[in-house]
């Protein structure tokens, strides 16, 4: 449940009669998925990030890790160590850019990052900054964050392999024993 505080008041009373609401607060509402309000953090799914490990075998470096609270405690963004080659990350679904971005110095630089991240393709920045560099796993279905039910938005995992410029797309799915299979081209 999503608590609603009209403009200006902070007792959660919406300002309207009860049982009744805006149409806005009702799709903020719909909207709010296993997260706090405003927030953008999501763990990433273990059976998820352990099949692209046993493909990739990321090195032991998240630059934007989630604590057990949902919150990101530190940021490591545009500080890759010396002594990492592969890794894995899941940045704020918000403010993807400069994470992406980032994934792009390490790929000029010899290093491979694969980043979750929400599948939109109306977007200037999978266009720009995603197609022609990463190769694209697209997720059947949708991801299941933190236990909750499936997240509202399509997933994908954009891996900036070295070497490759604009590689072949890709795609996982879980079969009906719960496995991720992940199919490279």
């Amino acid at each position: 449940m999503v608590n609603k505080v009209a403009p200006g008041r902070r007792d959660g009373v919406s300002g309207f009669g009860d049982g009744q609401e805006t149409l806005i607060e009702k799709n903020r509402e719909a909207n709010t998925f296993a997260r706090p309000r405003g927030s953008s953090n999501y763990q990433t799914p273990a059976d998820f990030r352990a099949a692209l490990d046993a493909v990739y075998h990321f090195d032991d470096w998240d630059p934007c890790p989630i604590n057990s609270a949902g919150m990101r405690n530190f940021d490591g963004l545009g500080r890759t160590p010396a002594w990492v080659r592969k890794y894995f990350y899941n940045p704020p679904y918000d403010n993807v850019v400069p994470w992406l971005r980032n994934s792009i110095r390490d790929w000029e630089r010899g290093i491979l990052s694969c980043a979750l991240i929400k599948a939109d393709t109306s977007t200037s920045w999978m266009h720009d900054i995603v197609f022609p560099y990463a190769r694209v796993i697209w997720v059947r279905g949708r991801l299941k964050f933190s236990g909750k039910g499936p997240a509202p938005f399509n997933s994908a995992a954009v891996v900036y392999e070295p070497g490759k410029m604009a590689p072949s797309q890709s795609v996982m799915w879980k079969d009906k024993a719960g496995v991720w299979n992940v199919f490279l081209e």
